[in-house]
């Protein structure tokens, strides 16, 4: 157990740190970031964060931002196609819909049959589905992408996703990566999936987690301290509950700046997704992946459109 002092003493470092310090200082402020958290670990009462998420579900009601935070184009490696691009498709929850249902949730709810048939037309047509991973790789000249490839995204972790996208998925061979609000996992009352059943989806080699924060918080407008804690903790959670390396960070709310995405860097992630429309293209930076957002309300036709070039 560390001293309340050597916390206080670390937390005042993160807090007066400028981005520009913490950058050329990652990898001291990550490790005094961990010894915060490990000691944390040990009396969970100190850690008690005010919820920055206190809405219920359905999470998305704030606009997110949908212009990149980084006007400067991200360095293409020679022997890299300038034009590369992939569709990062965006889910949230995969439940039913029901009578009075407001737009919102219409709006982040797919149906089963709308997923399965979504699913189908994917395979039926010939597309891959990667992994961010790949991704990050073909960006750097590193892999080459199979034709039609495509990424799928859950925000979130709901419980919708497990029992009724994940049989799919493990029916067709398709992989996907859900971003977990790590406070939420085990809250199976309230809709979200358990550490059992992320494991389980885990273990078919199909799915990966990333982290969407510890409590779904809006990050701008948090100190740094602050910010850093529930990117960190949650990484750091979701890595000791899978025993994987959680790599990738999805912006709650589809909110952030610059400053917000250098911090995530910080926090030893690799790439973020936004909620910027369109294909992710291999000129955008890697911390404000483009995806292509996936509507409850969508036919068939949309869905596909969705699918042709650019999104």
């Amino acid at each position: 157990m560390y001293s309340s002092g050597i916390i206080l003493d670390i937390a005042r470092f993160a807090s007066d740190a400028t981005v520009n310090t913490m950058r050329r200082n990652a990898a001291l402020l990550t490790i005094l970031l961990m010894l915060v958290v490990v000691s944390l670990t040990g009396c969970r009462p100190a850690l008690s964060f005010p919820s920055a998420a206190s809405e219920p579900y359905p999470y998305g009601s704030q606009t997110p931002r949908t212009t990149p935070a980084f006007k400067t184009s991200a360095t293409v490696p020679a022997g890299v196609d300038a034009n590369l691009s992939v569709p990062i498709l965006m889910y949230h929850e995969v439940a039913p819909h029901t009578p009075g249902m407001d737009a919102l949730k219409l709006s982040l709810l797919v149906t089963p049959d709308q997923f399965a048939q979504q699913m189908q037309y994917l395979k039926d047509n010939n597309f891959t589905t990667i992994t961010l991973d790949d991704w990050m790789a073909a960006r750097v000249g590193q892999a080459t992408l199979p034709r039609n490839p495509v990424i799928l995204t859950f925000d979130d972790g709901r419980l919708g996703v497990y029992r009724n996208a994940f049989p799919v998925l493990k029916r067709n061979g398709q992989k996907a990566i859900l971003f977990l609000i790590s406070n939420e996992v085990g809250r199976v009352a309230k809709g979200y999936l358990d550490w059992s059943m992320a494991r389980e989806m885990q273990n078919t080699g199909l799915i990966t987690f990333g982290s969407h924060t510890v409590h779904h918080a809006v990050l701008p407008p948090l100190t740094t301290q602050r910010a850093l804690m529930e990117l960190s903790y949650s990484k750091m959670v979701i890595q000791r509950n899978t025993g994987r390396r959680c790599d990738y960070f999805c912006y709650p709310h589809g909110k952030y700046d610059a400053r917000v995405a250098k911090l995530v860097g910080v926090a030893g992630y690799r790439a973020a997704t936004s909620e910027i429309p369109g294909w992710s293209r291999v000129t955008d930076n890697a911390f404000e992946l483009r995806r292509v957002r996936i509507d409850g309300r969508d036919s068939m036709a949309v869905f596909r459109t969705k699918l042709g070039p650019g999104g």
